[in-house]
C-alpha cells in the first residue's frame, strides 16, 4: 500500500459516515449546529460586550419578574422597567432598590386605549394575546394601556 493509503480510507470512510448521518437527520427534520451558532441571550451579551458596547439605558418593556441576566450584563446602565401589572410592581421595586431604575408600572401602546390582558399565576406570561394550549387559567384584566410621559 501506498503511505497515506490508510488515512485516505479512514477519510472516506468519515467522510461517507458524515453524509450518511446528514441525510438521514435531514429526513427527521433535525439539524445540529455548533452552540455558538446558536442565537441566545448569553451569546447576545458577549457579543456586545466584545465590541466595548455598554448601553446607557436599557428599556425592559414587560418586566413581570425582572431580567437579571440583563440587570448583572450592564449594571451600569439605566434601566427603565415597564409592565402594566400591580403584581410586577413589587419585583420592579426591588430591582430599582439595587440598580439605577425607573419603574413605569403601566403598559406600552402606539395610543391610548383599552385592552384586555390575559393575566396567568405565572405573571411572566401575561400578554395581550392568549397562551394557546396553556393549562394554566387566566384571569382577565382591562388595563389602560397609554404611552404618557414616552412621547416627550
Amino acid at each position: 500500500m501506498p503511505p497515506g493509503h490508510k488515512n485516505g480510507s479512514n477519510l472516506m470512510i468519515k467522510k461517507y459516515l458524515k453524509q450518511t448521518i446528514q441525510n438521514i437527520l435531514d429526513n427527521l427534520g433535525v439539524v445540529i449546529v455548533r452552540k455558538s451558532a446558536v442565537p441566545s441571550w448569553h451569546n447576545f451579551i458577549r457579543q456586545v460586550r466584545a465590541h466595548n458596547l455598554y448601553p446607557k439605558s436599557i428599556f425592559d418593556i414587560g418586566t413581570a419578574y425582572g431580567t437579571p441576566w440583563l440587570n448583572q450584563s450592564f449594571p451600569n446602565s439605566k434601566f427603565y422597567l415597564i409592565d402594566p401589572l400591580k403584581e410586577s410592581k413589587v419585583y420592579m421595586q426591588q430591582i430599582a432598590r439595587k440598580y439605577n431604575a425607573k419603574v413605569l408600572n403601566f403598559g406600552l401602546s402606539d395610543k391610548n386605549e383599552h385592552k384586555e390582558i390575559f393575566v396567568y399565576d405565572d405573571i411572566g406570561g401575561s400578554s395581550i394575546y392568549q397562551n394557546i394550549g396553556s393549562t394554566d387559567t387566566p384571569f382577565v384584566k382591562n388595563i389602560k394601556l397609554n404611552c404618557t410621559g414616552l412621547t416627550k
